[in-house]
């Protein structure tokens, strides 16, 4: 097993799931506030025309790290700030490399999908010639690809990795817990779901709930030295 990764069991997920929605509840509107500036970031940059899609992929990853700052400061006894959405930015080049390129490969893999099943080209053309269930297909590819990628941002902030150690921590804590990682990403999926069919809406939670989650995942496998949450001991 890799050095500094935990091996947990399959049902772990539903404890990230229990520990993110206490997590959650000591700051929702912040983490509200929050996601919703990552939303809007993603979706106002999109309308820049031509490289507005691949803009917002490069930054909205950012302004959504501030829902991890957020939560670590909630999760150590303080208080969640909407300036958190700035603290991002100012992380060394690595990090933000890290950061980028973990969520321009899960782009990739959906920007293949909508290829291959409707024959769309997402960075021209990224809302026509797709059905609901085109969607809901490309989203799962998406989800599918980002589950050893999921502790990658969180490595790289929190645990002063560089590039390469980032993904090389988050990939060996997928290896060592894939079944906790496919039930995550199974629960994840349920939620984009939910989210999705509320027009939108319901991401201002999920989106929260999302990076809670992940982050109590990198805390119980990443940093198995490092006192756990307290409900999961």
């Amino acid at each position: 097993m890799a050095p500094d990764i935990r091996r947990v069991s399959a049902r772990r997920a539903l404890d990230w799931y229990a520990e993110a929605m206490r997590l959650w509840k000591r700051a929702p509107a912040t983490l509200c506030a929050l996601a919703f500036l990552a939303l809007a970031s993603e979706f106002l940059l999109q309308l820049v025309p031509e490289a507005g899609m691949l803009a917002s992929k490069v930054f909205a990853p950012i302004v959504a790290c501030g829902l991890f700052v957020a939560t670590d400061a909630v999760a150590r006894g303080g208080r969640a700030r909407i300036s958190d959405v700035l603290r991002p930015f100012a992380a060394s080049a690595p990090v933000i490399a890290a950061i980028v390129f973990s969520n321009l490969l899960v782009f990739a893999a959906e920007a293949g999908a909508a290829w291959a099943i409707a024959d769309v080209d997402l960075l021209r053309n990224p809302d026509g010639g797709m059905t609901q269930g085109d969607v809901l297909l490309m989203f799962a590819v998406g989800m599918l690809v980002s589950l050893p990628l999921t502790l990658v941002p969180l490595c790289a902030l929190f645990d002063g990795k560089g590039f390469v150690a980032a993904f090389d921590a988050s990939i060996a804590a997928f290896r060592e817990n894939v079944a906790a990682f496919v039930l995550y990403g199974l629960l994840s999926y349920a939620l984009l779901v939910l989210g999705l069919l509320t027009l939108g809406l319901g991401l201002l939670i999920v989106l929260p709930l999302w990076a809670t989650s992940s982050y109590v995942a990198w805390r119980d496998l990443v940093q198995p030295s490092a006192p756990p949450p307290p409900t999961l001991v």
